[in-house]
Order: structure tokens, then C-alpha cells, then sequence
């Protein structure tokens, strides 16, 4: 029996890891930061000093990208989903160490959550942060804190805010050591932790001093409507929101029934993932603009849920993860940036964006076909620019980073993210003609806080 579930194990995350393959090779993601990562990469290889894609810096993804920036997309991708497969196999080791009956289910559902799936198979950070954390989480609940420091201290290289998680694992030490034994351990995950993070973080501060620690906020925080689809649709799709607060109200009452009979170590594990929980969602309310920032409080999430439905239950919270991913989804609707759409979709206007609500095209295509229409659009951006006088600016905005990549050669047309009235006067006071992609005037003042742009550039057609 043992080796048979085992091998099942093995196939499940066999499963997840071709889910992923198709889907790996057409480019870095649809982020504009997955593109600024190989830009960046590139930089770092070629001047050998280190530079951040963006602050407060991701030392360990941007060190080792920088050694393999020239083999393309595939490369990158192909690291992510190799990283992101083995932290959902240490997810499964870790609720099978709990003696969690669906472990293998549980696993699957985190696999397929939209936002994972996604982000497991593109140039981004997020699932990287999200397998080291995991990993620690692992050697934490097997007594081995050392290990559990050294693979937080690299999900902190990763993204910095996956230094909130010491919180919980400190608890966890708290709750469930012998007393003469805590002192040491907080000792040995606390100071493996931060040794690793500082070691990961030394080439930034070197670059940018204690001015590292910092986030840019070009623009303001969006709508609640946008921060409301982004927390709850944008994360888990249509479907999967629906069952994920079926499940999370059975899970619930579960607690509250058995409150007086449930095992003390699970109810301290309840409270390790509801610190967990309440840590990120402060963090994304604080800071709302992307649904990859929820991915730290998912895996909890599905612990929460798997600790307290039976098998049956897990096996259809898992079915629904995978129909959201591919069914029933809530797009961006625009022809350079948006998804695809099917002869089914409703075209609705929310906030000021097109969005179509689609039975047909989920989340996960949805991502695919926005990719390869900014991909599209950035190459024939290029292109056309060939066409202008040499003496040319574009403002590129979200767009920039999948341009640069794709220029080939140097050139005096000047493509550029966003500028200032000022900059812009000195550019047409030297005789450049100054161009704006697609909806790029309006973000180019608000950047700035202004209504300048229209009256020096021109559409980019």
C-alpha cells in the first residue's frame, strides 16, 4: 500500500509538470517585469555588476538568469516549472507528514489554482518564493531548522516579502517544542534565515545602500472593483472562487463543531496558516495591484481546507481548480494586450476596460493569448518604427519591456517607458518627433500627475 502510494505521488506531479509544457515556449510571460527579468540578465552578464529588474530586487532569480539570459524563454520557463514542481512536491510530503488523508488531492488543487498554474510556467518570481517557502515549511514540521532557515533565507532572495513567513515559523517553534528545546531552535531557523537573506541580499545593498528597501508606486492604487476581481477572481477564476468559499464555510463549521475533540497539533497548525493567511492579506490590501502577490497565503489556504473535508469533497475542490483554470472566464478584453475571445463571450464595460466573461476561454488561456498578442503587437511596434525618422521617441509604457527585447540592432528611435514635460521639451528642442502607443498619453500623465502629453506627442499608428 505504501508503495503504491508513493508511485501515486510520483504520477501526480508527473501530471503537473507536462500540464505545464505546452504552454513554456512562446515567451517570458505576459508581465512586462518577466521580460524586464531578461533584460535585466542580460545587463548584469554583459557589465558583470549587479543592477535589480525592479526594487527592492530579486537577487537569487536575477543572479542565476544572468548565466543562462542567451538561452531564450524556454530556459527560463522550464527553471520555473522545475522549481514550482518540486515546492508543490514538498507540499504534498509536508500534509502527508500531517497525516492529512488527501494529500495527493490537495496537491493538485494548489497545482491548478489559476494564478499558480500561470505563474509556474512563466519568467516570474512568485512561484519561485512560493517552492522555497514550501520547502522550509517541510524541514520546519520535521524538526531540521536549519534546513528550514536556509530554503526561507532563499525564498526571501526571491521575493523579499517572503520574510513574513519567520513569523508563523517562529510560532510553530513556540507551540510545538519542549521548552529547553525552543531557545536553540528559534536560534538555528532565526539565524539561518537571516544569514542566507542577508548573504542573497549583499550585492544590492552594495548598488543601492539601505535604499533597496523600497517598491515603486508610479500610479495609484486601482478601483475596488479591480482589487476585488484581482483578490478573489483573478487568483482562483470564476469556478474556483465559488467552490473555494463553499469549502473554506465547510471548513469552518468543521473547526467550530470539533473545536473541543480536534488533536492540539492541529489546531496549532490552524493557527500557523491563519497567521500565514492574516500576514498576506494585509500585505495585498496594503498593495493591491497584482493577484500573483496572494500566491504566499494559497498553499495554507488548500492546508486549511484539506485538514478539514473529507477525500470526496478535496477530490471536487480540486476537479473545480482545474475546469477554472481552462472555463468560465472574467478577461480583459483590449486587441493589443487583452485575451482571445470565443463566439460565446459577453463584452461588458467594468471601470473604464472592456472585460468579456467567457464559458469557453479561462483564466490560464486567457493568459496564453494575451501573451502572444503582446507579442504581437511589440513586434510589429518594432517593425513599423523602422519607418520613422531617425531622430524619433515612443512612449512604450507596459509595452517597453517586451520591445526592448525584441530589438536586434541599436537605433536612434528611442523607445521609452514614461517622461516628463520637461524631458520632453528638451527632446523636441533637439528635433525629435515624439510618439505614444496606445493608450500610453494617458497613462504617461497620470505617471506625472499632469495633462501634457497630447500636446506634444502624436499617436503611434
Amino acid at each position: 500500500m505504501l508503495v503504491v502510494r508513493q508511485f501515486s505521488t510520483w504520477i501526480t506531479l508527473l501530471m503537473i509538470f507536462l500540464s505545464r509544457l505546452p504552454f513554456i515556449g512562446i515567451g517570458y510571460g505576459s508581465e512586462e517585469d518577466a521580460w524586464g527579468l531578461r533584460l535585466t540578465a542580460e545587463k548584469i552578464y554583459r557589465s558583470g555588476l549587479y543592477e535589480v529588474s525592479r526594487l527592492p530586487g530579486h537577487p537569487f532569480q536575477e543572479l542565476l538568469y544572468s548565466q543562462l539570459w542567451q538561452y531564450g524563454p524556454i530556459c527560463f520557463n522550464l527553471l520555473t516549472l522545475i522549481i514550482s514542481t518540486a515546492g508543490i512536491a514538498f507540499f504534498i510530503f509536508s500534509l502527508k507528514k500531517l497525516n492529512i488523508s488527501s494529500y495527493n488531492t490537495a496537491g493538485i488543487a494548489l497545482a491548478f489554482t489559476p494564478v499558480i498554474y500561470i505563474n509556474s510556467m512563466n519568467a516570474m518570481d512568485y512561484t519561485w518564493a512560493m517552492a522555497f517557502v514550501l520547502i522550509a515549511f517541510y524541514f520546519l514540521i520535521s524538526c531540521r531548522m536549519i534546513l528550514a532557515g536556509i530554503f526561507l533565507g532563499c525564498a526571501i532572495g526571491c521575493r523579499i516579502t517572503s520574510g513574513a513567513m519567520l513569523i508563523p515559523f517562529i510560532y510553530y517553534v513556540f507551540a510545538n517544542r519542549e521548552k529547553n528545546n525552543i531557545l536553540r531552535e528559534l536560534v538555528l531557523v532565526s539565524i539561518s534565515t537571516l544569514l542566507i537573506a542577508c548573504l542573497l541580499f549583499t550585492p544590492v545593498f552594495f548598488v543601492y545602500g539601505f535604499g533597496f528597501f523600497t517598491y515603486y508606486e508610479h500610479f495609484e492604487i486601482p478601483s475596488f472593483t479591480k482589487n476585488f476581481y484581482k483578490g478573489t477572481l483573478g487568483a482562483w477564476g470564476l469556478i474556483g472562487f465559488v467552490i473555494l468559499m463553499f469549502a473554506l464555510g465547510a471548513s469552518i463549521f468543521t473547526i467550530f463543531e470539533n473545536s473541543k475533540t480536534k488533536d492540539i497539533y492541529n489546531k496549532r497548525m490552524l493557527i500557523f496558516s491563519a497567521f500565514v493567511l492574516l500576514l498576506y492579506t494585509i500585505a495585498f490590501c496594503r498593495l493591491p495591484l497584482k493577484s500573483a502577490f496572494l500566491i504566499p497565503f494559497i498553499p495554507f489556504v488548500i492546508l486549511i481546507i484539506a485538514m478539514n473535508i473529507n477525500k470526496e469533497w478535496m477530490a471536487g475542490f480540486a476537479i473545480a481548480m482545474i475546469i477554472s483554470g481552462f472555463a468560465a472566464g472574467v478577461n480583459l478584453s483590449d486587441q493589443n494586450r487583452g485575451s482571445a475571445q470565443s463566439g460565446l463571450a459577453l463584452i461588458i464595460n467594468v471601470s473604464g476596460q472592456q472585460v468579456s466573461i467567457d464559458p469557453l476561454v479561462g483564466p490560464v488561456m486567457a493568459d496564453y493569448t494575451k501573451q502572444k498578442r503582446i507579442i504581437n503587437f511589440s513586434r510589429e511596434v518594432v517593425s513599423k518604427a523602422t519607418q520613422l525618422d531617425n531622430k524619433s521617441v515612443i512612449i512604450s509604457g507596459w509595452y517597453l519591456n517586451f520591445i526592448l527585447s525584441m530589438l536586434k540592432n541599436s537605433s536612434q528611435r528611442q523607445f521609452v517607458y514614461y517622461i516628463n514635460e520637461l524631458t520632453i521639451k528638451e527632446y523636441l528642442s533637439k528635433g525629435y518627433n515624439i510618439y505614444y502607443l496606445p493608450d500610453q498619453n494617458k497613462f504617461n500623465d497620470l505617471r506625472f500627475k499632469g495633462a501634457f502629453t497630447n500636446r506634444y506627442a502624436k499617436p503611434f499608428n
